[in-house]
């Protein structure tokens, strides 16, 4: 879950007590009013990391190294914590207090919480700052590796998105794609199944899951579904234009950058230890090549669980499928050992434009806006070898277009803007012959406007308003009118007292942001779903008496007296401090101690007390304490 998600359904008055708890902890001038975008600050969850208690701290651990997708259910966490100890409830009601947790409930009924995705990274990245990171410059080696990468996602769902909005992608009449046209979809693709095979199968362990398509293809429709770039209406699957339009029109740096969250967020395997790895690599320091096997051994000494087969898991599950995205560069030294270098997402794009040869062949810097090739695969066939992109006019294309009321001037100027140099005289000659094919058998769409009978048509044209709209008539009860005619006809027609009906209604728009939110709710192919599913934000700032009623049932006069007390009175003061795991103070010949009560027994007829002060166990007898309290945490 990210914060903008979990934060954007509670409530105003929650976010403002969130930030007034986050107030207590951490003042900073510069600080945003707004919660989320704090807490989205590596920089003051720094800050806040230095003013949490141990046992907070290690309540935060916990959601790095134990929860799956940053998600424990109540009982999860009543299982990895002692039930009821009030320490542990005290820890995670401050952590949730500060919006470092987001509550969630299952139909009213079962608790669970949640540590965003962002507070999970920077977390990871503040815990483990003082931890030995080594990197390993060997970028003078030369590292290769059995796998090739692939150019980029961004290209790859550029290339899909391209050929279904150029070319009718029909469906069989199950609603998938005909097997003859998959070869077609898959070569266009950097994406190989050897990237995403054992990815996938780990993710969707059920056969009955799988879409028949490769698997490389299957992730990319999913993907592109689920980002609402692409919808299917059982019979066809087409691109939504608005939102493709959309994420063309952004810089490099946000498509490629967005493209991974969306990756991330909905593929990245829920075990912590993988999500731990992702942290590590995607570290802005990380400049360099790092060794997996040093890698996945600093996470195993700072508390995360490995499996046996974790070098394995890493590269099917995670490596491999990242590095036919094109986020990361993998390579084996001659000792065999595996060496991984996230790549950094260029933030500039290359001067949009282009090379034209006089064969018709265009040459485009790699890092060209992906909207400047949107507009020429109107024109082109694009293809991409490495990180060069080339195109070749296509006739086909070309005359469509000009079918379709395109002007021969308009092309040309639009290949001559964007043309580092003068457009070669042939490819001009070249253009003009097509066009000159083009207007020999030309198509265009209109609309049949067709009456009840032949004295309602004759009335139509004794009306002058009407006169424009009714050249082209083709019988005594019809005639033909432009597309863009059509909505002055109908008004003026309504005007006149008729009642025109059609054989398809023509629905109104919707608001751009109904259909942003139609196409964010879109599913894809793939019945992949988050761990907290089936549970809905809580619109809760939780207090500290309702969330640990134990500390209500102390008796005042332990926590708030450091006294004597009687022998019986004392014992039961201190099994309930061992209950609830509170630290106590106690007063002894050998001067006062301060820890946590682990044990109290009797032996040979006398109690005594074990108490872990620090790293080390005292052995007291009960009659040797003088005084004693209770010690609450500080809230």
């Amino acid at each position: 879950m990210r914060l903008q998600a979990g934060f954007s359904l509670l409530s105003e008055a929650t976010k403002q007590s969130i930030l007034a708890e986050q107030n207590q902890m951490v003042t900073r001038a510069k600080a945003s009013n707004d919660p989320t975008e704090r807490l989205a600050d590596p920089d003051f969850i720094t800050s806040l990391w230095e003013r949490l208690s141990r046992k907070e701290k290690e309540a935060a651990m916990l959601f790095l190294q134990k929860a799956p997708q940053g998600f424990l259910k109540k009982r999860d966490w009543d299982q990895l914590t002692k039930a009821g100890s009030a320490t542990w409830l005290a820890a995670l009601t401050r952590l949730r207090r500060l919006g470092m947790i987001v509550t969630v409930r299952k139909l009213w009924s079962e608790i669970g919480y949640i540590m965003p995705h962002e507070v999970r990274e920077s977390l990871h990245r503040v815990a483990y700052a003082d931890v030995e990171n080594s990197r390993n410059d060997i970028l003078t080696k030369s590292l290769s590796y059995y796998i090739p990468a692939g150019r980029g996602i961004h290209l790859d769902m550029f290339a899909l998105l391209a050929h279904i909005y150029n070319e009718e992608l029909l469906l069989t009449k199950k609603g998938t794609i005909h097997a003859r046209l998959l070869p077609k979809l898959t070569s266009l693709l950097s994406l190989q199944d050897i990237h995403t095979d054992r990815w996938l199968q780990s993710l969707l362990p059920d056969a009955k899951n799988h879409p028949p398509y490769p698997s490389q293809l299957a992730f990319l429709l999913d993907l592109g579904m689920r980002l609402g770039f692409l919808e299917s209406d059982g019979s066809r699957l087409s691109i939504v234009r608005e939102r493709a339009d959309s994420w063309l029109a952004l810089p490099h740096a946000e498509q490629v950058g967005g493209l991974l969250q969306a990756v991330v967020d909905t593929y990245l395997p829920p075990e912590p230890w993988l999500a731990a790895v992702h942290f590590e690599l995607s570290k802005d320091e990380k400049a360099g090549w790092n060794r997996a096997s040093e890698l996945l051994e600093r996470l195993r000494q700072s508390g995360y669980a490995l499996p046996d087969d974790a070098m394995q898991q890493l590269c099917d599950r995670w490596l491999h499928p990242l590095l036919g995205m094109g986020y990361i560069q993998l390579g084996s030294d001659p000792e065999g050992d595996l060496y991984v270098k996230w790549n950094p997402i260029d933030s500039h794009t290359a001067h949009p434009g282009w090379y034209m040869e006089p064969t018709g062949d265009v040459l485009i810097p790699s890092l060209a806006p992906l909207s400047l090739l949107w507009e020429l695969s109107r024109f082109a066939d694009l293809s991409f070898e490495g990180g060069l992109v080339k195109g070749t006019l296509s006739m086909g294309k070309i005359q469509g277009v000009l079918a379709r009321g395109g002007q021969e001037s308009e092309i040309l100027q639009f290949l001559q803007k964007h043309c580092f140099h003068p457009l070669p005289p042939s490819v001009q000659d070249q253009l003009d012959q097509w066009a000159r094919g083009a207007k020999q058998i030309r198509l265009e769409p209109v609309i049949c406007v067709r009456t009840a009978d032949r004295r309602v048509l004759a009335e139509l044209m004794e009306l002058p308003s009407l006169a424009p709209f009714l050249t082209e008539r083709i019988s005594d009860t019809a005639f033909l009118i432009q597309p863009k005619q059509e909505g002055e006809l109908l008004r003026l027609l309504k005007e006149y007292g008729y009642q025109p009906t059609g054989g398809g209604v023509l629905a109104p728009a919707e608001p751009s942001g109904q259909q942003g939110a139609k196409s964010q709710l879109q599913s894809g192919l793939f019945d992949i779903r988050p761990s907290w599913h089936e549970y809905h934000i809580e619109n809760v700032f939780p207090d500290y008496k309702e969330a640990i009623p134990q500390l209500a049932q102390i008796p005042k006069l332990w926590t708030q007296h450091y006294q004597s007390y009687h022998a019986t009175t004392l014992r039961d003061l201190l099994q309930r401090a061992r209950e609830l795991e509170l630290p106590i103070l106690i007063e002894t010949r050998d001067g006062e101690l301060e820890g946590i009560v682990q044990n109290v027994q009797v032996e040979n007829g006398y109690w005594w007390v074990t108490m872990l002060v620090g790293k080390k166990l005292h052995r007291h007898p009960i009659d040797a304490i003088a005084r004693a309290r209770i010690l609450l945490p500080q809230l």
